[in-house]
């Protein structure tokens, strides 16, 4: 049996030691004296309304303010048990570890532990004495006589309201909450943050601590409270800040415009559709990632197109409701389309009878340059640029035409080099090079 406990009070507080090496579980099941909400009165802790928490006694001279929670990594979370007597033992106001605690730093130094549970609304502070791990198991069993309980502090100060607490005005998909970092000589251990004065309360967060984000209200306004939590000599006195109150705003950021789709091949323009996005008061159009209008519609023209150029474009939507920094969603997919291209009917003299593709002028180039082909007669036609690795950097233009074409070509944007173009049709398929120079 593992439960080897001796349950000596020595000055300095308990000493136990047990069988496997560095494990603890505690246990306190007095079922007939349960810890309660005020010392000597009140009601048994009901279940899961507060945590129990191990602090780690790091200066071995008992528990103190200076004492931090005891982890079970160098960045874990402090580690706590919860109140659940009445669910895992049959009564309230007890408790039990579901897991066991291995100490970090391993071994510890020095190896002395405490507990403690700190009721808010009292306030009221129950603490244990400073217990000793060895290097073996631990199956702490606490007794009624282990537990020191303070009512009323008197003797401890309240520490400054936190500084500079403000929710934004501006906070997109979230309430964003910030304050000051509170200075270190204040002895505060933790701060409470509240909705409402007499809201819920949403987070204990450690000293330093400055900013907290909430999700889960609704859109609109909001307010919200917080304050500090002192811990005074010897851990038995506890005291609260005065509030502090601020009030923001949440936005929500338009969700994606889906169903983008633009036109190929119109004669003297490209018309891009969309579906509607509920909360959108305008929509932004971009072209090659370049915003190039907006419309209070779902289609937009774009009549500054060169002919048979193809081009990508997304769509946004846009909240003119909203702060700069939610206004906009996310581009939509791209959708590429073009303009057709500038041909010479077959008939025209100078058409010669077979698919021609000229050299590219200028060549060299900078940014752009435009290539010539021609068609003997109605074909599909498509004209696409590669690297010199063979991969595909874009298609240049795709329709069904005949006659002699002129594309302009616009590289802005990319590196200098050697790059290959190529004309495909049913009937042949010819290349040239071009080289583009920054």
């Amino acid at each position: 049996m593992r439960n080897l406990l001796s349950s000596v009070m020595l000055l300095a507080g308990l000493e136990i030691a047990f069988g496997q090496p560095n494990e603890i579980v505690i246990t306190y099941n007095d079922c007939d004296h349960p810890l309660t909400t005020l010392c000597g009165g009140g009601v048994a802790i009901p279940d899961y309304s507060v945590e129990v928490e191990l602090m780690w006694d790091q200066n071995n001279n008992g528990p103190d303010s200076t004492d931090q929670p005891a982890r079970q990594s160098e960045n874990g979370p402090p580690f706590t048990i919860p109140m659940n007597g009445g669910d895992l033992l049959g009564c309230e106001g007890t408790f039990i570890s579901e897991s066991t605690f291995t100490p970090w730093p391993s071994p510890p130094n020095p190896p002395r532990y405490w507990l403690r549970i700190y009721i808010a609304d009292g306030p009221t502070t129950w603490r244990t004495g400073s217990f000793t791990v060895t290097e073996w198991y631990f199956e702490l069993l606490l007794q009624h006589s282990h537990w020191f309980c303070n009512e009323s502090p008197v003797a401890c100060t309240p520490p400054p309201q936190v500084p500079g607490f403000i929710v934004r005005e501006d906070g997109c998909n979230e309430y964003s909450i910030e304050w000051q970092p509170y200075p270190a000589w204040t002895d505060v251990d933790s701060l409470f943050l509240r909705r409402g004065e007499n809201g819920q309360l949403i987070a204990r967060l450690p000293r330093i601590a400055t900013t907290y984000s909430d999700t889960t209200l609704p859109p609109g306004r909001a307010e919200f409270v917080i304050f500090a939590r002192r811990v005074c000599t010897a851990a038995q006195d506890t005291t609260l800040s005065p509030i502090a109150v601020s009030d923001g705003a949440r936005f929500v950021r338009p969700s994606r415009v889906t169903s983008v789709a633009a036109t190929d091949g119109m004669p003297t323009s490209v018309t891009i559709t969309w579906s509607p996005v509920a909360n959108a008061t305008s929509y932004r159009v971009y072209r090659d990632s370049d915003w190039i209008g907006t419309s209070g519609a779902l289609q937009y023209t774009d009549e500054t197109v060169s002919p048979g150029v193809i081009h990508w474009y997304s769509v946004t939507a846009y909240n003119s409701n909203n702060p700069d920094n939610c206004a906009e969603g996310e581009h939509s997919t791209l959708e590429s389309g073009h303009m057709a291209a500038t041909a010479v009917p077959h008939e025209r003299p100078g058409i010669p009878d077979e698919v021609t593709l000229s050299q590219n002028y200028p060549n060299p180039f900078n940014a752009e340059t435009t290539i010539e082909f021609s068609v003997p007669r109605m074909m599909p036609v498509r004209l696409e640029l590669f690297d010199t690795g063979g991969r595909l950097v874009r298609t240049l233009y795709e329709a069904q035409t005949s006659g002699r074409a002129v594309v302009r070509v616009s590289l802005e944007g990319m590196p200098s080099g050697v790059y290959i173009y190529r004309i495909g049709t049913p009937e042949t398929e010819l290349s040239n090079k071009m080289l583009l120079i920054r």
